[in-house]
């Protein structure tokens, strides 16, 4: 660790030197490749005996400022700098992991062609959420939509040009939409769904335009349309940008964070509170029982035998409170077994109260 904050100190200290170092606020943030660095298991059985998970958290904190560091001064041209960092590093970088990395982004970038997002098959991916659903998409267009963009300024076709196009038409589907390996009609029952679906095609006038085949998982119908319709959205967004002022204008690019919210305790739903009519009597609260139930508790408090009170009954406005009294010696309240307090509950009591009384 002294090591390494020694090299951070004098690596800032020689792009400091040359004005580098600290980065001026007004430019962009500077998007700093990932790096792999050693497991805390790695380090500590082979090569670093450390005390706890809290020393390897302090470690790869300062390798990453390391990291950090040595972009900045690849990308300003202090190699030297940058090759002091990457010997320093190097005993804590999981070669491995960081050849993998490596191959998967080559990988990803020969995939795909230069700003258009499509990759060396034709297709376009791209993924959507909405509530707690998920969606991937890949979306192909047709042959018809293939030729009308390949072909910028087609000219007035002919008779016979017409009539073989219409005879292909016959043959070639168009626009299909296939969710979970099923038509879209099959896996979204309701229609208001499908419309969700297509939306952004109906708003960017490419109806038939694409081929579209999407998983999604998660949810329920109407998060898994929502999710495959902004999965929609960005991939023609990536291919078409003379349909990006409409999906914008649609909102169809802005994820829609609403979602359900949760059941709370001691509620029956999200904010729904549980019903304190008594049994029986609709429109009866629990005032009343609260106040009988503390009289009774205040005239007995001087007793030591057990009290039981049984379930209070509302006639009209009385509320009456049953209390069997055990036996005990010595206490004259005892000597009935059974008390018996009737109370008239005001008009305006008679009514649902708040869900504190349950409290």
């Amino acid at each position: 660790m002294t090591s390494l904050e020694a090299e951070l100190t004098k690596a800032q200290e020689s792009l400091r030197k040359t004005l580098v170092w600290p980065l001026p606020s007004e430019l962009p943030a500077l998007q700093t490749p990932p790096a792999a660095w050693k497991s805390w298991d790695l380090l500590t059985a082979k090569q670093l005996p450390m005390r706890a998970k809290g020393d390897y958290r302090a470690l790869i904190s300062v390798l990453n400022q390391l990291n950090h560091i040595r972009h900045v001064a690849n990308v300003t041209g202090s190699y030297d700098v940058a090759d002091n960092i990457t010997k320093a590093v190097e005993p804590f970088e999981h070669g491995d992991r960081v050849a993998a990395a490596a191959a998967r982004e080559e990988l990803r970038r020969k995939s795909m062609q230069e700003g258009t997002g499509v990759d060396e098959l034709g297709r376009v991916y791209a993924i959507g959420r909405r509530k707690s659903s998920s969606a991937r998409i890949w979306m192909v267009p047709t042959a018809q939509a293939r030729e009308l963009f390949e072909t910028p300024a087609p000219a007035a076709p002919s008779e016979d040009e017409v009539a073989e196009v219409e005879a292909k038409a016959v043959h070639i589907p168009e626009g299909e939409i296939v969710v979970n390996h099923l038509p879209i009609t099959r896996h979204f029952s309701r229609v208001t769904d499908r419309e969700v679906v297509t939306r952004p095609l109906r708003v960017t006038g490419l109806i038939g335009a694409y081929n579209i085949f999407a998983l999604t998982r998660g949810g329920g119908p109407t998060g898994q349309a929502g999710a495959i319709s902004l999965a929609i959205a960005r991939a023609l967004a990536k291919v078409r940008n003379d349909a990006v002022p409409a999906l914008i204008n649609d909102n169809a690019l802005h994820r829609d964070g609403r979602s359900v919210e949760r059941k709370k305790t001691n509620r029956v739903k999200a904010r729904k509170a549980v019903s304190t009519n008594l049994a029986g009597s609709p429109g009866r609260t629990l005032s009343g029982i609260l106040e009988g139930v503390v009289l009774v508790a205040l005239f007995l408090s001087q007793s030591t035998c057990p009290i039981s009170v049984a379930a209070p009954k509302m006639t009209g406005h009385t509320l009456t409170i049953t209390a069997h009294l055990g036996q005990a010696l010595n206490s004259p309240l005892c000597s009935s077994s059974t008390t018996r307090m009737q109370l008239m509950i005001p008009e305006r009591e008679c009514r649902t109260p708040p869900a504190t009384f349950f409290t």
